[in-house]
């Protein structure tokens, strides 16, 4: 089976804004979301 997510990149966005769009993305049916695994301020 095929999901669909959404990449959420962590080194362009504050991370009130990244939790913003994985709300968003929940709402409007996105399987998943992911975000990379590094962080630079």
């Amino acid at each position: 089976m095929t999901g669909i997510g959404l990449a959420l990149p962590s080194e362009e966005h504050s991370a009130t804004d990244l939790i913003e769009y994985a709300r968003r993305a929940e709402e409007a049916g996105f399987d998943f979301v992911s975000g990379s695994d590094r962080y630079h301020p």
